[in-house]
């Protein structure tokens, strides 16, 4: 198994884990609240039998009952049937029973046995546990005795509660421990989680009665999933350890999906296998091709032809912008300097961002590359859009700096703001780029009304006009009447092409 096979396996068995406690501790939480459930109402039937023996024995001693007779007895008969959990009501003397509501005066002594002293809060009670033979039946009973009063109850008296076969052990005992009304033992209990070294694992519960000196418990070594037996847990990892390879693998493929372009772009960044392709700018008189705008390009195996305003802005995010913007540089000026060196005239148009404009450094680089490729500074257009988020002086900084250099400035994407208004002020330039946003208004009468006011104002501030964008014959037409020695730029013409390409319209 190689490394990160068994990382991934650590991961998820740690997943699974995690899932199995948090599983085990909600499950041991429903397991007591429902223990403590089942002993309150355990308590509560226990009250509710150990109330009617208190007032049936008390009501025999107040009836001041003390021979049996058939009155007595008649008054015994009417005590023991008011209360549905007694079974019997009778009277003892010497520790003989004398007689009782079922049985009448008996014609043999019975004795009572041995007794377990048991304490009320009330006061104090004598009471014979699972005592038999006492009558001429196989019953056994419950007895308890208030001075010379006796009450019989039958040992199944909780039966109700025995009969539901609960996966945990529960009993009622006196707060001494002396005595037991109840108890019950679970059958699944034994297993090795019985062993005193996981009895911090048991599960107790104890509610105590308010009245009598009493308590209902319940106890379960099998506690969390394991309740339900050894099948149940082993079921309830494998499950999870299944889900912790699911999660593993979902939030590696959310994280590689996130991720993975911004490493296929670093790695395009590192091979230097982003391209260059170039829209030519015509003369609008003569059509002629006089200049190109550089445009990067990305296309990925994984993603096709990624859109440049993606991958430059996640360039920006991911720290590679500097080395976009020197590959831009260097690759335009490296792949169009045949084409510059040959017709002097012949401008390439580069696109730039705020990393450009605050890089006191990146004139210099971009000089040195023309040079290096014998191209004068002139015939690079250095184009500024209004996207670029940085101050008024500092534009107007770089601009001056830029043109000192040699280079050529343009102002991009004229129309689509309010800046370039202050900018056509404020910046030196040698070129506007109105936005093809003018330019498809002149397919429209109404916004042509709108439009021409504006065209002729950037006409007459005797700088070079460049128009983006035009589509149409009507487009171009409108351009060439208006301002033949405007410069335009569409896929009315061309679209954006590889350097091989454009040499042959070139040729």
């Amino acid at each position: 198994m190689t490394k990160p096979n068994l990382s991934k396996m650590i991961i998820a068995l740690m997943i699974a884990v995690i899932l199995f406690v948090i599983a085990n501790v909600v499950t041991r939480y429903v397991q007591r609240e429902a223990q403590h459930a089942f002993t309150q109402e355990l308590l509560h039937h226990s009250d509710l039998v150990t109330n009617e023996l208190a007032i049936s024995l008390n009501q025999v001693i107040k009836a001041g009952l003390n021979q049996c007779d058939e009155a007595t007895i008649d008054k015994l008969r009417v005590i023991s049937n008011r209360y549905s959990y007694v079974y019997d009501v009778g009277l003892v003397r010497n520790n003989q029973i004398l007689c009782t509501a079922n049985w009448g005066k008996m014609k043999q002594a019975s004795r009572l046995p041995k007794p377990d002293e048991f304490h009320s809060k009330s006061g104090p009670y004598v009471l014979y546990s699972n005592v038999s033979d006492l009558f001429p039946t196989d019953i056994t009973l419950h007895i308890s005795r208030l001075a010379d009063a006796l009450v019989f109850v039958p040992v199944d008296v909780h039966g109700k509660f025995l009969d539901r076969k609960k996966p945990f052990s529960f009993s009622i005992r006196a707060e001494t421990g002396r005595y037991t009304m109840l108890e019950y033992q679970a059958t699944n209990q034994q297993s090795w989680l019985s062993s005193k070294l996981f009895d911090f694992m048991a599960l107790k519960t104890r509610s105590c009665s308010k009245i009598y000196a009493y308590c209902a418990e319940s106890h379960s070594n099998r506690t969390g999933l394991f309740y339900y037996g050894n099948l149940i847990p082993a079921a309830s990892f494998l499950a999870f350890l299944l889900l912790g390879f699911v999660v593993y693998y979902g939030v590696e493929s959310i994280i590689y999906r996130k991720r993975s372009m911004e490493f296929r772009l670093t790695k395009a960044v590192s091979e230097r296998s982003l391209y260059m392709e170039y829209q030519p700018l015509l003369c609008a008189a003569t059509k002629k091709i006089v200049g190109v705008e550089g445009l990067i390009r990305w296309h990925d195996d994984a993603y096709g032809r990624v859109s440049p305003e993606l991958f430059i802005s996640l360039a920006e995010k991911i720290a590679l912008y500097p080395q976009v913007a020197h590959f831009t540089a260097d690759c335009s000026v490296k792949e169009m300097a045949s084409v510059l060196v040959a017709d002097r005239s012949f401008t390439l148009s580069i696109n730039i961002n705020t990393y450009e404009i605050l890089n006191p450094e990146y004139l210099d680089v971009l000089k040195g590359i023309a040079l290096k490729n014998d191209v004068h500074a002139q015939q690079i257009k250095i184009e500024i859009t209004e996207r670029i988020e940085v101050s008024l002086q500092e534009l107007s900084e770089f601009s001056q700096r830029a043109k000192r250099y040699g280079f050529r400035v343009s102002l991009d994407d004229f129309g689509t703001g309010v800046s370039n208004l202050v900018w056509l002020t404020e910046i030196d330039f040698d070129e506007i780029k109105v936005d093809r946003v003018f330019t498809q208004a002149l397919n429209s009468d109404f916004k042509q009304a709108l439009v021409m006011p504006i065209m002729d104002l950037v006409s007459g501030l005797n700088k070079q006009v460049v128009f983006e964008g035009v589509e149409n014959k009507v487009e171009y037409d409108l351009i060439v009447n208006t301002n033949p020695s405007a410069i335009v730029q569409g896929w009315y013409f061309y679209k954006s092409m590889p350097k091989a390409q454009l040499l042959s319209h070139l040729s």
